[in-house]
């Protein structure tokens, strides 16, 4: 087959739906409609507020007035190891993050004992609404990806009695790992996921993962590969003895700059269908815009070598990173050149594994927008101030002498000093504080320490968790990886190989090495794990 008519089918097929999938999806749904009411919609058991552990509206008792609620954007980091990621999975009784949050809320009392019972009703929008939980997040985050910074937003209250330190307060219900590092009052319309207008990540990883493939491996042979790092190796080492050899390796500065210039490949506005899931080509949602990646030098820790690659974007989508990753990683230790890259914008169908979860970390979202906002906002109530006091001072005045003209001399008026010092009181109440990382940086970086990358480095010593990954992609029997070759072309076989799962065309065997510690349902790249209307808008990211 020529290969216009082979890109020709291909384009056809990404518009196409997966019909074998549809059926399957419309069985899975007519199994789940026969259940019973109450019934679980699968294995798992509907998240409910007993599981969570919310207390039923039946035990709650108003004690003492109603405080008011205020509109909040609220930092945290977190570990990510063990959870299902950050949001919420009304579908399954699944630890997640904000699972966490909501119930040391309700304990600290910033979340009142009459909402309690059900999230949805200290959500940020319309009550009107129906939700299906509490938050607005910058970055909804996939198992076990770990956050340095991220913000939720929701109303809370602020103003606790006998609380002088409200983010104390909640961290005291909360375990170690997770943390709340502080929290801001914002403008009414503020949601901290539309808010925001960038993202930071770091992905980790030993540098031994770009040691080419060995020479007896499948894909080894395949590329006739040889490198130094295997001469008077046996391929029946242990595996102890191969740990220990590959952790004594340093990437040398050729193939650090070969990895530069392919991760710059990956720089600017692109169609990423292929580094996500439930996506075809012509999905404009696929379209994301890279701004800034790095790679940072190489650094020891305890004699293994570790390399820092940083992404700056506006946005990403479910398991794109982890994807690049995959293939910044095997394009360079292949011998693959660079321009492979631009290839896979193309509707050309491939299949792209992940990477593991392990090694990736949300630095921060950005909020640049916003925070130019509120400056503008400070600035004109700045601006006014004086102006607004008199008008206050002069209001009064007038409202005096109209009362004197009616002889009313029993009514009492504030001074001068009360009214400007209650209109400025007023003032300061308008002010909005800017939604800025600085304050908490030297915490926050102790807690990477302690909570993050110690657990990666012993997770991966533990459980060889990247060695696991190279050896499952190099022992790969099948054609999926076929577009690894010297020349940097996508072949005939890789796309053929692509079609069968058209829409990102992924295969889970390829990423099974991942050793997170979370149900393999919830790390495969099957839609059905996934919330539908958050994997089609893009929400889900890592």
């Amino acid at each position: 087959m020529s290969t216009n008519n082979l890109k020709r089918e291909a384009s056809n097929q990404a518009a196409k739906p997966n019909n074998k999938r549809a059926k399957n999806s419309r069985q899975r749904s007519d199994k789940r409609a026969t259940k019973q009411p109450g019934q679980p919609l699968d294995d798992r058991r509907e998240w409910t507020r007993e599981w969570a552990g919310l207390p039923k509206s039946s035990d709650i008792t108003q004690s003492g007035p109603k405080l008011p609620k205020r509109k909040c954007a609220v930092i945290i980091g977190f570990c990510g190891t063990g959870y299902n990621g950050m949001q919420i999975q009304p579908h399954g009784n699944v630890k997640t993050i904000e699972g966490d949050i909501f119930v040391a809320m309700i304990k600290a009392g910033v979340i009142s004992p009459d909402n309690s019972t059900d999230p949805g009703k200290v959500r940020t929008n319309h009550s009107s609404e129906k939700t299906t939980y509490v938050f607005a997040r910058a970055a909804r985050t996939d198992a076990s990806v770990h956050a340095a910074f991220n913000v939720i937003s929701l109303k809370m209250i602020v103003d606790l009695p006998d609380t002088p330190d409200i983010v104390e307060k909640i961290n005291e219900h909360l375990p170690n790992h997770i943390r709340i590092w502080g929290f801001v009052r914002t403008q009414n319309s503020f949601d901290a996921r539309t808010s925001c207008d960038s993202r930071s990540y770091e992905y980790l990883l030993p540098s031994y993962v770009f040691i080419p493939p060995s020479p007896w491996s499948n894909l080894g042979k395949r590329l006739k590969s040889s490198h130094p790092f295997w001469e008077g190796v046996d391929e029946t080492e242990d595996i102890a003895s191969m740990m220990t050899r590959k952790r004594a390796y340093r990437i040398d500065s050729d193939t650090l700059d070969r990895a530069r210039e392919t991760l710059a490949q990956f720089e600017g506005s692109h169609n990423f269908w292929s580094y996500t899931i439930g996506k075809g080509f012509r999905d404009r949602s696929s379209q994301r815009f890279m701004k800034k990646l790095t790679i940072q030098d190489p650094f020891l820790v305890e004699g293994n070598e570790w390399i820092s690659v940083r992404f700056y974007g506006q946005s990403f989508m479910l398991h794109q990173i982890r994807k690049m990753i995959f293939m910044l990683v095997n394009v360079v230790r292949t011998g693959t050149p660079a321009s492979l890259i631009p290839t896979t914008y193309t509707d050309l169908p491939i299949v792209v594994p992940k990477a593991p979860g392990l090694g990736l970390l949300l630095e921060k979202p950005h909020f640049n927008v916003y925070n130019s906002r509120v400056k503008e906002n400070n600035e004109h109530i700045d601006q006014n101030a004086g102006e607004r006091i008199n008008k206050a001072v002069e209001k009064v005045h007038k409202q005096k002498g109209k009362d004197a003209e009616a002889g009313k001399s029993d009514v009492e008026y504030p001074s001068d000093e009360q009214i400007k010092s209650e209109t400025t009181k007023q003032i300061n109440g308008d002010r909005r504080e800017l939604i800025d990382f600085v304050p908490y940086e030297e915490k926050v970086e102790a807690f990477k320490h302690e909570y993050i990358y110690k657990r990666l480095r012993k997770e991966e010593v533990l459980g060889n968790v990247y060695s696991r990954w190279v050896g499952m992609i190099d022992s790969h029997e099948g054609q999926q990886l076929d577009y690894l070759n010297p020349e940097g072309v996508i072949t005939e076989s890789a796309i053929k190989a692509g079609k069968k799962g058209v829409k990102g065309g992924q295969n889970a065997q390829l990423d099974s090495a991942d050793n997170s510690g979370v149900k393999a349902t919830l790390e495969s790249d099957d839609e059905d794990n996934y919330d539908k209307k958050a994997l089609k808008s893009g929400e889900l990211e890592g």
